[in-house]
């Protein structure tokens, strides 16, 4: 049975900044700002892609990437916990206007089915993604994300 979880989260970051950074440039930004979970993103073909934080190695289908809405949505296909953890993940990662121009609701949704129980899976997942969201958010308030175009400039 698939069923569905979602967390939501405000940002004190544009909308534009954060979609950049966490998903239309997602493969350079991701790693830098991740260092310790994302290795890489590659693009096999197609549009795009996002990694799941706790997995070590996960392949998916980018199912929307739309830069006017702001949704990015993908299915796990290969790794990620499939066939371990998980029968079927497709998260959604969608970005709305906060209150004013420099806020950002950011909104995680994930339909999934499990395997076997695993009382607190769900809680847990919620949390790492608002955890993704944040430290975005606290890279790119660090002005880290304006130094590292600065230098990939004067290469």
């Amino acid at each position: 049975m698939v069923e569905t979880i979602f967390a939501e989260v405000e940002l004190k970051v544009p909308i534009e900044q954060i979609w950049k950074a966490q998903v239309a440039d997602g493969p350079n930004c991701m790693p830098k700002i991740f260092p310790a979970f994302i290795e890489s993103i590659e693009t096999l073909e197609g549009d795009g892609g996002a990694a799941v934080p706790y997995a070590r190695y996960v392949k998916e289908h980018v199912d929307v990437l739309n830069d006017e809405t702001y949704i990015f949505s993908y299915t796990v296909i290969e790794g990620g916990g499939l066939g371990e953890i998980f029968d079927y993940y497709k998260a959604t990662i969608s970005f709305k206007p906060g209150a004013d121009e420099n806020t950002t609701i950011g909104r995680w949704s994930l339909d999934y089915s499990l395997i076997d129980e695993r009382p607190g899976l769900p809680a847990q997942l919620k949390r790492r993604n608002v955890d993704v969201f944040k430290t975005v958010e606290a890279y790119l308030l660090s002005g880290a994300s304006a130094q590292t175009e600065k230098k990939l400039h004067h290469i």
